[in-house]
């Protein structure tokens, strides 16, 4: 090989690892980028999944508070009634009574229209004769408003009216019972 080609060589080499030179450092700066990210994003995944189970674990504490919670007042409530007789029985009668309305909207039939009109007679005539029940009068006029427009209804061939309004003063004399 002459000196020339020697000389010619080294230059390409110089010129071309300098050209290389350049390649290696916007490797290097991408991999750094790349690499930041990736831990940055790893990072955060971990304390998702940390933050996940915190709020789990929290979640299931608050609920078995509020079930405990639910358990008390209902205890206090059944004692609450227990005190007076006629409001347990009334309450007793309006439970049984928004009961088998619930079910037979929910089987969309009413199967017996004489226990479910000698059951709401019933609610209307405890709520009426008693003194103690003297709040609950807005109630069971709509209780005798449904039972009346059933009864219409029965009497003409017509399907059963709608009990919404019946069901909403059921509960609205239990809430009042417990108070």
């Amino acid at each position: 090989m002459t000196p020339d080609e020697i000389k010619s060589i080294l230059e390409t080499v110089i010129s071309n690892k300098i050209r290389y030179y350049w390649i290696y450092i916007l490797l290097s700066v991408i991999l750094a980028l790349a690499s930041v990210f990736l831990v940055e994003y790893f990072m955060n995944k971990a304390k998702n999944i940390a933050t996940k189970q915190d709020i789990e674990v929290l979640t299931k504490k608050v609920e078995e508070i509020k079930s405990e919670y639910i358990k008390q007042i209902e205890v206090f409530k059944a004692n609450q009634l227990l005190k007076n007789p006629k409001k347990k029985d009334l309450y007793d009668k309006v439970e049984e009574l928004r009961v088998l309305i619930i079910k037979g909207k929910n089987e969309n039939v009413f199967n017996n229209w004489e226990q479910l009109s000698s059951k709401m007679k019933d609610v209307m005539i405890s709520i009426s004769t008693n003194a103690i029940f003297n709040d609950l009068y807005h109630e069971r006029d709509l209780i005798e408003n449904d039972h009346n427009i059933m009864a219409r209804n029965i009497n003409e061939g017509h399907p059963i009216a709608n009990f919404d309004s019946t069901v909403e003063a059921l509960e609205s004399i239990q809430i009042k019972l417990m108070q």
